[in-house]
């Protein structure tokens, strides 16, 4: 067994770092939880597992890592001097890529349903629901 450790976010913001143990056996889980509760986390990982699989199936949308990647080849390949003024730039990156991701997914759900996303509305709230009275 070996430690692993993981960055724990709250908003986007790293809030602390969890420790947690890496088995190499079956038999090292159930002894070092037990088996009840190497029954429930395993169940809990196959639920979620198969819910982000049905999802996957269903919508199209490929994984987080997957996202972050073609999010950044539309990027690179649509506007590679905005990357070259914002090299070095995370939070810039992190926001573009966001943005990115959000028209990705736009796009899918509008292959798939014929329909996008509700905006956002206006930066003027030009046709907001208060303009109605």
């Amino acid at each position: 067994m070996k430690d692993g450790s993981t960055d724990v976010k709250s908003q986007g913001v790293v809030v602390g770092t969890a420790v947690f143990p890496i088995y190499d056996t079956v038999d090292e889980a159930v002894a070092g939880l037990g088996d009840a509760k190497v029954l429930q986390m395993l169940n809990a990982q196959v639920k979620t597992t198969k819910a982000n699989e049905l999802r996957a199936s269903l919508t199209g949308k490929p994984s987080k890592s997957n996202q972050l990647m073609a999010a950044y080849m539309r990027i690179a390949s649509s506007d590679p001097a905005a990357l070259t003024e914002h090299a070095g730039d995370q939070a810039w990156l992190e926001n573009r890529i966001a943005e990115e991701i959000g028209v990705m997914d736009n796009e899918r759900l509008q292959a798939l349903t014929g329909t996008t996303a509700p905006d956002a509305g206006s930066a003027d709230d030009a046709g907001s629901y208060d303009d109605d009275e």
